[in-house]
């Protein structure tokens, strides 16, 4: 006999038995009340035989179809798998309560320890050795029938947390031991009231408590670690700006460094422009006059005015400033935003390149104050130099009869160079083949050679003199140390230059970028160690961490710790042509699944002549979010020409959803890609704006509520999962929003992917206007759904799907197609 059978044969059996009956109503004879649980603040004392006569034969306790189930649903059995809620059970006392986990359930029997209470084979009873065991230790001190009512029975179990569970006192005094028992009020929950009907009947109902599903199922916290180091400051400092008037008037910047300079032992911490003066303490007094000397040694008077205190906001551009000076005071190398270690570089001989390790690094400010944002970076650089490549390719196009000249531009051209001599960077804007290092130019006033230059300047031999010279702009600030002419026309040696950039054949090269992966790929615990021990080398270092001290910053060797939601991973549902109830408009579409539509735009720069800009636009077109509508726009001279397509697609596809569902959308939201820090105002102030002008060839009154989301992939913050003291990629679905988010923007950073190697990288949204009045909640589920709809992909992507549509659409019509596609297509998905 199955199982299920069995306990169908058992219960007819125990139907037939005569239970006490007290609660029996004669109108009602088939009815059992499941009522809520009454809580008590007083301590009422409950005999014994009350307590102990709990058989679970008065409608506590049903089994159908081997589904076993309490009335108030602390204790579940379906087909052998027990569930307990909220963990809370045990015996003690007579009260029903699971702790520490003594509860069994082998081959179908049932049994609590202590012999408490036990099922065997579809028969309950209670032990009469616990009752033995109580006597010995309580009396009866209140007469009460052993048939009480259900909702006395009732009472004695408790549905709460551990925390507000049932706690029973025993008196010292044996001979006077009373149970009693203090509870809480909580909310009470809601109980249905079911029938139970006759034994002979086929399927005994079972019965069942009623909840409102909490939304808290939808997530669990976690704790969190991020790349961010906390930054403080000492109290009495800060940055304290002052203005300088010189009195004859002074027009020469280098004269008036030079009188500010001669009073360093006034303010021997400080940063002059020529024009402001910013010290870390505050001079004794608001105006101050000093006097100072030019060459000719003539006189000039120096005023100095307290302007204020520079708020935190305003520091930040000096702070990154001496962040700069002390990566360069630990010996790193600047390459754009990032430095890095030449000496600890890491060679791969056998494809000539090496790895240069550092750190990316900034402070700003955020929710919880200012933060160094540090995370590891790596540079790779070909070891062959600039005329060895060139070499090469000679030697390669006279094989080949190809126009060396030619071959050369293009492989050179547009990319980034570096020298040995002094490890800065250059562009390589054109090769100039009719110069050589013997070449001369005006420096001083003396015509120089660029071979004699170099011996003079950097002590480097250049061995050979035919060689064609590169030619570059020179930054300005380096205009004054190279061998740039006026025009800012600098003249680099090619055997002095190293590229830093691979090839795109480099590139494809599968067995060269697996061997890349292993020195460029780290695990989040090397990462964290790699911050740490760079923070310590800061304090290590005698100038750096006099430079922190100057100014009055301290920070600490910790990564920013915090805690955020996991919210669960999604289950996708595939179509196979049958109409059937799926729960698409029940959690994540609370506020957004009625007449609401999803538009991405994506923004690509093209090419560096006519510079034309592509906009990809795909939006939703169904409550699904799974039919998309997209339209492309072509820019090609100013950005009111480009606002007015974009405008022109926003108008086409709100006129696609209204004929293809019979109204317009009420609810907008727009995901917008491709859009830095720096631009984030002027979206808000233009081309939000623009967006909803095109309202305006709509309908009178129409006025949707719309929502602005910026979606940013290209971020340097990491986040970690931190659990006994290691760090490790968190889940998908993990999301940071306190600690090191902005403080006047409403943003978040979420984790939609599982990597295998390497780090996971968060994307960053920023919620610029809030039309729909979303909650944060919803924002950040409605994101993390979105990366599941991607439907080249079987998992989640790192961006919402229509925002990844929308930059495939973009990249294929700005790269290679280059002009409008077919209307007939729009409706497809034909970038995929």
């Amino acid at each position: 006999m199955s199982g299920r059978g069995f306990l169908k044969s058992r219960l007819a059996q125990i139907a037939t038995k005569e239970p006490p009956k007290p609660h029996e109503n004669p109108e009602e004879p088939s009815k059992l009340a499941a009522l809520p649980i009454p809580y008590f603040t007083d301590t009422p004392k409950v005999p014994v035989d009350a307590i102990i006569t709990q058989t679970l034969v008065n409608g506590n306790q049903t089994l159908v179809n081997g589904n076993q189930t309490l009335a108030n649903g602390n204790q579940t059995i379906v087909n052998g798998d027990q569930t307990l809620v909220n963990g809370n059970q045990t015996l003690v006392n007579g009260h029903q309560t699971l702790v520490n986990g003594h509860q069994t359930l082998v081959t179908g029997h049932q049994t609590l320890v202590n012999g408490n209470q036990t099922l065997v084979n579809g028969n309950q009873q209670v032990a009469r050795g616990r009752r033995a065991m109580l006597a010995k230790f309580a009396q009866r001190t209140v007469s009460q029938k052993l048939s009480d009512t259900i909702e006395t029975t009732f009472s004695n179990i408790d549905l709460g947390d551990l925390k507000n569970n049932v706690r029973p006192n025993i008196s010292p005094d044996h001979k006077k031991a009373e149970v009693s028992k203090s509870l809480t009020p909580l909310k009470q929950p809601q109980i249905q009231i079911v029938d139970i009907p006759a034994a002979n009947e086929e399927k005994p109902p079972v019965i069942c408590r009623v909840l409102k599903k909490s939304e808290k199922d939808t997530y669990h916290m976690a704790q969190l670690s991020s790349n961010y180091i906390k930054i403080k400051l000492e109290e009495d400092k800060g940055i304290y700006a002052y203005r300088v008037d010189f009195n004859p008037p002074v027009d020469a910047k280098r004269a008036r460094f030079l009188l500010v300079n001669q009073h360093r032992d006034l303010f021997p911490i400080r940063i002059f422009d020529g024009t402001l003066l910013y010290i870390p303490e505050m001079l004794p007094q608001n105006v101050t006059k000093l006097v100072g000397k030019l060459i000719d040694e003539s006189e000039v008077t120096l005023t100095i005015t307290f302007k204020g205190k520079n708020s935190l906001s305003e520091c930040i551009h000096f702070y990154n400033i001496f962040l700069r000076s002390i990566m360069k005071d630990l010996g790193l190398v600047e390459f754009g935003r990032s430095c890095y270690y030449p000496n600890k570089k890491i060679l791969i001989p056998e494809f000539k390149l090496e790895v240069w390790p550092g750190f990316m690094a900034v402070i700003d400010e955020f929710e919880n104050g200012l933060y160094m944002r540090a995370d590891v970076s790596h540079r790779v650089l070909r070891v062959q130099t600039v005329y060895q490549i060139m070499s090469d390719i000679t030697m390669n196009a006279k094989n080949k009869n190809k126009d060396i000249k030619q071959e050369i531009m293009a492989a050179l051209c547009g990319s980034i160079v570096i020298t040995n001599y002094n490890h800065k960077t250059y562009r390589v804007d054109d090769v100039d083949f009719t110069m050589n290092p013997l070449s001369t130019f005006e420096r001083n006033g003396i015509e120089v050679t660029y071979k004699d230059y170099y011996k003079n300047m950097y002590d480097v031999e250049i061995k050979n003199l035919t060689q064609p010279m590169i030619i570059t702009k020179a930054k300005k600030k380096d205009m004054i140390s190279s061998n740039a002419n006026d025009l800012g026309i600098c003249c680099l040696v090619p055997e002095l230059c190293n590229l830093t950039e691979l090839t795109e054949a480099m590139k494809n090269d599968n067995k060269l970028m697996r061997t890349l992966q292993t020195y460029t790929l780290v695990t989040p615990e090397v990462r964290q160690n790699a911050l740490v021990e760079f923070v310590n080398s800061i304090h290590a270092h005698e100038g750096a961490s006099k430079r922190l001290k100057d100014w009055g910053l301290m920070m600490r060797p910790i990564p920013a710790k915090m805690e955020g939601p996991v919210y669960k991973r999604e289950t996708i549902l595939l179509g196979s042509n049958i109409r059937k109830q799926v729960g698409i408009n029940m959690d994540w579409g609370i506020d957004v699944a009625k007449n609401a539509m999803f538009v991405a735009a994506n923004v690509l720069n093209w090419a560096i002549m006519y510079n034309p800009r592509c906009v990809g636009f795909v939006a939703s077109m169904d409550k699904t979010f799974t039919e998309w509508y997209s339209v492309a726009a072509m820019q090609r001279s100013t950005h009111q020409e480009l606002m007015k397509s974009v405008q022109d697609a926003f108008h086409k596809v709100v006129m696609q959803f209204k004929a293809k569902n019979g109204l317009l959308p009420e609810k907008i939201i727009i995901y917008r890609d491709g859009v830095s820090d720096g631009d984030l105002k002027q979206v808000e102030e233009i081309e939000l704006r623009d967006l909803i002008e095109s309202f305006k060839y709509h309908p009178e009154n129409y006025n949707p509520m719309v929502t602005l989301i910026i979606v940013q992939k290209r971020i340097s913050t990491r986040v970690y999962q931190y659990l006994d003291e290691k760090y490790s990629n968190p889940s998908p679905g993990t999301v940071i929003d306190n600690t090191v988010t902005r403080r006047n923007y409403f943003d978040f950073f979420l984790v939609s992917q599982h990597v295998r190697q390497g780090t996971v990288n968060p994307t960053h949204y920023i919620v610029l206007k809030n039309g729909c009045n979303l909650s944060v909640e919803n924002v950040q589920r409605l994101s993390y759904k979105l990366c599941h709809l991607y439907y080249n992909w079987c998992g989640t992507v790192k961006v919402p799907a229509p925002v990844q549509y929308a930059h495939k659409l973009a990249y294929l019509i700005g790269q290679n197609v280059r002009q409008m596609p077919s209307d007939k297509l729009c409706n497809s998905l034909f970038f995929l």
